[in-house]
């Protein structure tokens, strides 16, 4: 951290941040922790959650949701110090960079009567799209206007995992 002059150390979770906290301890390092919406610790033993977000410089989650599940669920007490920034896309600047005028609508030649979901993030196993494709079907033949839209790619370690995906769907 030293040798490498390092300002600020971004951890996801719990125990990470008690790896940062101790590891900078006596610097000026700066600890940021992102909270990303699932909480599969929350309802477990969250001793180390409760412990580093209150020892944190900043905490961030992508929505208010987000903090107050955190909070009831984890028993933060101190939700004054929780941020949102946002988990999103500026969509005009992705048109911009893809130098597209068509929203996915027009792109997947979708009418407007369509329900578009999605998911964003590479294909890899903890991520669970497999669940999703295994689900697609029963939700396709429930709903007549519903389209499902994958954002993602094969991970370098593990392209087996989209391939699997790629042939059930």
């Amino acid at each position: 951290i030293n040798s490498k002059r390092i300002d600020i150390i971004h951890s996801h979770q719990p125990v990470a941040g008690l790896h940062a906290y101790f590891a900078v301890r006596g610097t000026q390092v700066k600890i940021v922790h992102s909270y990303h919406g699932y909480i599969p610790y929350a309802k477990k033993d969250n001793r180390a959650l409760k412990y580093i977000a209150s020892r944190v410089d900043a905490n961030i989650a992508v929505s208010k949701g987000l903090i107050e599940r955190l909070g009831k669920q984890s028993r933060i007490k101190n939700l004054d110090d929780f941020h949102v920034i946002y988990n999103g896309i500026d969509v005009k600047e992705l048109r911009t960079k893809l130098n597209s005028k068509k929203n996915i609508r027009e792109e997947l030649n979708l009418p407007d009567k369509v329900f578009i979901a999605g998911m964003i993030g590479n294909f890899q196993s903890w991520k669970d799209q497999l669940t999703i494709c295994k689900a697609l079907p029963i939700i396709v033949s429930k709903f007549n206007h519903f389209h499902f839209v994958f954002v993602g790619g094969k991970v370098e370690k593990t392209p087996e995992y989209y391939v699997k995906c790629y042939e059930l769907c």
